[in-house]
């Protein structure tokens, strides 16, 4: 039977008690309510039935850093963002 969901329990990563199978609806429906948020938004800036534009990476790479931290907790125990762009490819670390 194939189920036709999010799958970051079998074919994946290891689960942890959090994050066991019982959440899978969970999973989806929290994605759903991302891609359906992020529509909005994009119509509501403008930009409906419109499609990304085609120099997005070369406005990026012009105007992002290649590297960027942004501390967003300071204290006992500092808290931040890594962000790492390379060739079209971001990597984010909290």
């Amino acid at each position: 039977m194939q189920l036709r969901s999010v799958d970051m329990w079998n074919q994946g990563r290891r689960t942890d008690a959090y994050r066991g199978k019982h959440r899978i609806l969970g999973e989806n429906f929290s994605l759903l309510h991302q891609l359906i948020f992020t529509n909005e938004q994009w119509n509501m800036a403008g930009m409906e039935d419109k499609a990304p534009r085609q120099d997005l990476q070369a406005w990026l790479d012009r105007t992002q850093p290649r590297f960027s931290l942004t501390t967003y907790a300071k204290g006992e125990y500092d808290r931040a963002l890594a962000v790492y762009r390379d060739k079209g490819h971001v990597s984010a670390c909290p």
